[in-house]
């Protein structure tokens, strides 16, 4: 018996799958400039998400998945998708083309994130779940943004053509993790990212964290585990360059199944 559950605690250090599906309340706020033309920037206006717009609260679906090995070692990948919908509150320009308020305004950002995970430190209960650990970061965000403008529709017909903007910027990243357990039945995570540099003329720069309390719903001793998550996140992307500035500013809490077999 000794035997088979020092296997069993070592199946659990050594390989560990986890899927989370999560719901997002995300607020979004920062501004968005857009050009016609980088040698004119008189071609786009700053536009203010929070004052000149109706954006806000949205329900964000969001997937993460992750691989443990050897104790130390995790990759993980996590998905979201963002789409706000609004209005102009003010008359605006926008690649060179002036909106009147009351314009239908749309932004999209699909983020894809891979990371490294190393452990430094970690300890183990006896059943083989990890206690507590504290580990580095390496990862790459990509952000996929789509913006979206045109004019309000007038009797059937919209005047003036629509306006869209799409870029594609892979961002990597470092960071700290941390997590513990709280007693028997709940559990801590923490970490923070962050990232600043030039690329292909752009200035670009990250900074989010997560923080996560995570309570058994289930708990098998055949490595399966089930937790109701809930918490918070933070992502400031913000990106300048060829005369475009964008800086979008994600929060909000969210719920969540975690699957761990």
């Amino acid at each position: 018996a000794s035997e088979a559950n020092k296997e069993m605690r070592t199946a659990r250090i050594n390989h560990k799958w986890s899927i989370q599906a999560l719901g997002i309340d995300e607020k979004l706020t920062g501004h968005v400039k857009i050009v016609e033309d980088e040698d004119n920037p008189a071609s786009g206006e700053i536009i203010d998400l929070e004052n000149d717009t109706t954006v806000g609260k949205e329900r964000v679906p969001g997937l993460r998945l992750s691989y443990e090995k050897g104790g130390r070692t995790s990759f993980v990948f996590t998905w979201t998708k963002s789409e706000h919908d609004g209005r102009l509150a003010a008359a605006r320009e926008f690649k060179g083309k002036r909106y009147e308020a009351d314009a239908n305004f749309e932004i999209n950002n699909s983020i894809y994130d891979f990371a490294w995970i190393h452990r430094f430190n970690h300890t183990f209960k006896a059943d083989g779940r990890e206690k507590s650990y504290f580990a580095g970061v390496l990862g790459v965000r990509t952000n996929k943004l789509e913006a979206l403008i045109s004019n309000p529709v007038v009797e059937g017909e919209t005047y003036d053509a629509d306006s869209d903007y799409s870029k594609t910027i892979p961002l990597p990243y470092i960071g700290v993790e941390y997590g513990t357990y709280i007693g028997e039945e709940f559990y801590f995570k923490a970490n923070a990212h962050f990232f600043k540099a030039n690329i292909k003329h752009y200035d670009a720069k990250n900074v989010d964290f997560d923080a996560c309390v995570s309570y058994f719903l289930s708990r098998n001793d055949g490595n399966q585990d089930i937790f109701l998550d809930v918490g918070y996140r933070y992502i400031n992307y913000d990106v300048e360059g060829e005369g475009n500035d964008v800086e979008l500013k994600y929060k909000g809490p969210y719920v969540g199944l975690q699957f761990v077999f």
